[in-house]
């Protein structure tokens, strides 16, 4: 019998790995499709579908797009620490979860092996939410990483009831935004319980590389109307204090590394009642943020240890906010192993009250001076020295300036090995202290020993499982990947692995390489020859029987059955809707869900046994799930508008629908043909014929299916295909300030290509404006030759710096642009030809209408720029092709107020550098603010580029290229916008040739 339960799990091992696969959601899916190919006819439309279906060893690929669901629920996943469902975005934070209805965005019950990688998540309507951004519950060995998780009702990221949860590398900003919900915070790790596959020694729970900023949870309170909590990072209740959770508590190591934690309304780091806990090398900045306003509860600290037993803190730094007057920067028990920490707050406000023997050993130092305390960081064996006004010295983001107190000043006993960057630890003579390490890491090019050992266990029909002797490497191996007959089929992170998919009676030469984190790779190991064993069960497993569905809801069926029977052993069950498999289990029960409400579906059930024999299908049962109770229909799409109308697409837009719940997306028909869906208010038309007209429709659609009337029909005529006319393919404009003059007369025939009010404009903060009119910008197109259908123009009239930018296809030659402006008192102008400046006209000008034109004597493709600015009264600016005719905008009553301009952002190539020939940074780039919130500007510091031409580029922290430009630098400073660049981590490079300098940036 003890023979016959080997054999029987290890096939149930091998059909686990054999059946992995990969599943796609697309925006344009469809859940009735497989799921198995990345295309819109077979990738599924939601990520509730694929959850659904995925099983251990799988993944589910997810496009970038918006995806607006209720609660996506991935539950009773039977994986392990090896055997993992990952769940992706395909590019990082490009698939966008918003959820709409109640619950968690994302919610993990009862799982082994998870992994959610790259994903972004939000809430719709995050004040009116108690739910989570991505919850774990009652799980094991459950990886969240890469996500971007923010404006959340409640916790951005919680893990409750578990152990082997891993939180790492993770933005998490803005979270705990119900104001009725005191207990959000940025990560929260709740009663943690044993599970059976704990290895001693093994951290229980790491939380380790996030940044946690601004969660702040606003409530009523003891008759305040504000008091705020809201931690970065919370672990509550190992303990047990409050009742249920692991009976005697849990006291597994855990650990709290490299995170970035600032302007949170609680802690920075919080552990509250937990033993055992180590916190290394983490930055605190200015949390506590509105304590001092509304003080109710006695909260402590940006780093507190409230009741924690074993606790262990190295290297971190902790900067309170000096208008803070309740709390205390650094708050941990009177037995806690503390060492090599920096910490700075107001007088009286450092450590418990005041520096005490038995709370910080000699290696940590607190110091007043002039009502700030500092701390000077002195090592054990040095003596104690002068009182110093040193400060961590913070430098672009959080990083260690050259000559920081921190640098080479934390203790290597348990220190983290890597820094929030990922870069090795130490660099120089010892740790620093921080999140950060400071200098540039030491390149390694030395390969890893090669595995040795190599043997094959668990060998059945189609698969065995490998394993071999570890490699050494003098920094430390990363992976392990595995060839089969020379060609690579996986990779490890331990020193075994599962092959799978193979054939039977079959030999097989197996090799393995280690690989180390600077990608050095060895040696191939020596081979081994493994043969697969010989098929022999061909007996199918009994038909099972008395399928019943004890429970439904509006969108999902609970079924059950009894059990099948098999001369081996049955390994699962396979459960369709109608023909279409809708997942597997383990067991004699199965939730189905993603269904529509109110609707019959028909189930079937087979069983299947180790050597993938499948039984006859069950009777089939059908059910109808619960009618919907949202039955009101959203209201109809209005206003449609068509607009950069070419020869073969057009783009629709419309006034987005309403509904009592919420609209989920927008059905489009030309010409009574359904030819695709948006979650947005507009939509791209292509595949047209010249010179035709179509008639376009749009229909709303909500969470429960509800569809709208069709909206009133709009017919769009393509171009005609031109061979003539000064081709305008584009303008970009900047955001621009106030002092706006009323709207230019509309041209004949023209529809504004976007418009524009004064209380939608983007103003520097402070600016008013006493003009509330429209103005216009528009847009002709071509035609076939005729002046009077080839009018291309913008027109733009406000006080202050205006710059714009045009791109013009020229499609004849001998043809002209023409400038035309209008001015009421002192100004410049400046005209540019794909970046060659071509017309300076001189600073004094009188009041009037000047005009200038620029020839081109050949076709081709062309970029003008104009630049104007004017120090009073409002003026106007007009781009023409000369065939157009001329007109003279005037001018109107402005602001005396000067406005710098945002630079105009165009896309570059996907993956472009820095050229290998830019010269070697030689000092920093001062950033102005950093961070800097999405959608906004800074301002580069430097005096080493006055007036010269510069190349600026900006990229993330792989090295690609987001932004490339090229400006004349000011006096000391350049204004650079960040419009449309995503929250995160980068890095600013400017050079003129010769001189260089970066800087960090965060965009949250």
């Amino acid at each position: 019998m003890k023979t016959l339960l080997t054999t029987l799990s290890l096939f149930l091992l091998g059909l686990a790995s054999s059946l992995a696969t990969s599943y796609y959601v697309r925006t344009d899916g469809n859940d009735s499709n497989t799921g198995t190919s990345n295309s819109a006819s077979g990738a599924f439309r939601t990520i509730t579908k694929a959850c659904a279906i995925a099983q251990p060893g799988d993944v589910v690929n997810i496009n970038d797009g918006i995806y607006v669901e209720g609660e996506i629920g991935v539950n009773n996943k039977n994986g392990s620490k090896t055997n993992v469902l990952t769940i992706r975005a395909i590019n990082k934070h490009k698939a966008i979860i918003q959820s709409i209805s109640g619950g968690s965005v994302i919610s993990i019950s009862n799982c082994t092996g998870i992994v959610v990688d790259g994903l972004e998540v939000t809430f719709q309507n995050p004040s009116n939410s108690y739910y989570f951004g991505i919850l774990a519950d009652n799980s094991a060995w459950v990886t969240i990483k890469n996500c971007f998780v923010h404006d959340i009702g409640s916790t951005g990221i919680q893990v409750n009831n578990g152990e082997y949860y891993i939180v790492e590398n993770n933005i998490v900003r803005d979270n705990a935004k119900n104001t009725g919900n005191p207990n959000g915070s940025g990560i929260s790790v709740y009663h943690p319980k044993y599970t059976s596959s704990y290895v001693a020694g093994d951290w229980g729970i790491i939380i380790r590389n996030n940044i946690c900023f601004e969660n702040i949870c606003i409530y009523p309170l003891q008759g305040y109307s504000t008091p705020v909590d809201g931690n970065g990072i919370i672990l509550d209740d190992f303990e047990n204090e409050q009742g249920g959770g692991q009976t005697g508590g849990y006291t597994h190591p855990s650990l709290v590394e490299n995170n970035l934690s600032f302007n949170n309304g609680g802690r920075g780091i919080h552990i509250y009642h937990s033993d055992n806990i180590t916190v290394r090398n983490n930055t605190l900045y200015h949390n506590n943020t509105e304590l001092s306003k509304y003080y109710a509860f006695g909260w402590n600290g940006d780093l507190n240890m409230d009741v924690s037993a074993g606790s262990k803190v190295y290297n971190n730094i902790v900067v309170m906010n000096n208008s803070n007057a309740r709390g205390y920067a650094f708050l941990v028990p009177s037995d806690a192993d503390v060492h090599n920490n920096l910490i700075i707050g107001p007088a009286g406000k450092m450590v418990n009250g005041a520096p005490q023997e038995g709370i910080l050993p000699s290696d940590n130092q607190v110091q007043q001076l002039n009502n700030q305390s500092y701390v000077r960081f002195v090592n054990a064996t040095t003596s104690f020295g002068s009182i110093n006004t040193v400060n961590p010295q913070f430098s672009n983001y959080f990083g260690l300036a050259s000559g920081s107190p921190a640098i080479n000043a934390g203790t290597t006993s348990n220190a983290a090995s890597v820094d929030l960057e990922y870069k090795s630890r130490p660099i120089g003579s010892g740790i620093d202290i921080g999140a950060f390490e400071s200098g540039a890491s030491t390149t390694d090019t030395q390969a890893p020993s090669t595995p040795t050992n190599l043997s094959a266990s668990a060998i059945t029909t189609t698969s065995f499982t490998l394993a071999w002797t570890a490699s050494t490497d003098n920094v430390g191996v990363s992976s392990y990947e595995i060839f089969r007959n020379g060609t690579s089929i996986g990779t490890s992170t331990t020193t075994s692995f599962s092959v799978t998919g193979l054939t039977a009676n079959t030999t097989y030469s197996m090799t393995v390489k280690a690989k180390d984190a600077a990608n050095n790779v060895s040696a191939a190991s020596t081979a081994l020859s493994v043969k697969t064993a010989t098929a022999s069960d061909t007996q199918l497993p009994s038909t099972p029987t008395n399928l019943a569905s004890p429970s439904k809801t509006q969108t999902s069926v609970n079924l059950t059955w009894t059990a099948s029977t098999d001369n081996v052993g049955v390994t699962g069950y396979n459960i369709y809707r109608g023909t279409t498999l809708a997942g597997s289990s383990t067991t004699n029960s199965f939730t189905v869900t993603g269904l529509t409400a109110n609707t019959a579906y028909s189930f079937t059930v087979r069983a299947k046994d180790a050597a993938g024999n499948l039984s006859a299908a069950s009777s089939a049962l059908s059910v109808t799930t619960l009618p919907s109770s949202d039955t009101q229909a959203p209201s109809v799409p209005t206003n449609l508008a068509a607009s950069a109308i070419t020869t073969t697409s057009f783009t629709l837009a419309w006034t987005a629908s309403t509904d009592n719940v919420g609209v989920s997306s927008y059905e489009i028909f030309r010409n009574g043909t359904s030819i695709g869906t948006s979650t947005t208010t507009s939509f791209s038309v292509t595949g047209l014929t010249a010179n035709t007209t179509y008639s376009m429709t749009v229909k709303a659609k909500d969470a429960a299916n509800n569809v709208s009337a069709a909206s009133t029909a709009l017919s769009v005529k393509t171009s005609t295909t031109s061979t003539a006319g000064t081709g305008l393919k584009g303008e970009f404009f900047t955001q621009f300030g106030y002092g706006v003059s009323p709207a230019r007369t509309a041209i004949a025939g023209k529809t504004p290509l976007f418009s524009f009010t004064a209380t939608n404009i983007d103003y520097p903060s402070g600016a008013t404006t006493s003009n509330s009119a429209n103005w216009n910008v528009w847009l002709g197109s071509d035609g076939s030759g005729a002046p009077s259908e080839a009018i291309e123009s913008s027109t733009l009239r406000l006080s202050g710096y205006i710059q714009i930018k045009a791109e013009h296809d020229i499609q004849s030659g001998n043809s002209t642009i023409e400038v035309d402006f209008a001015v009421s008192s002192q100004g410049f102008m400046a005209l540019t030809v794909n970046n060659t400046q071509v017309l300076i006209n001189e600073e004094n000008w009188s009041f009037g209408t000047r005009s200038a034109r620029v020839s081109f004597p050949s076709a081709g493709y062309y970029s003008i720029e104009l630049l104007h600015s004017t120090g009073f009264d409002a003026s106007g600016v007009e781009l023409y092709s000369s065939i157009a005719g001329t007109s003279n905008p005037g001018h109107g009553s402005g602001l005396a107020t000067y406005i710098i301009p945002k630079t105009v952002l165009f896309p570059q190539s996907p993956g472009a550098r820095i050229s290998a020939e830019t010269p070697v940074v030689n000092t920093e780039l001062s950033i102005y603010p950093n961070p800097v919130s999405y959608n906004q500007s800074v301002l580069l510091l430097s005096d080493r580029f006055k007036d010269k031409k510069t190349q600026i580029y900006v990229q993330d922290m792989t090295g690609r290229t987001f932004l490339q430009q090229t400006h004349i630098f000011g006096e000391n400073s350049l204004p650079l916008s960040l419009r449309s660049l995503p929250a995160g981590l980068y890095v600013i490079l400017i050079t003129d040739g010769k001189n260089t300098q970066q800087g960090k940036l965060v965009i949250y």
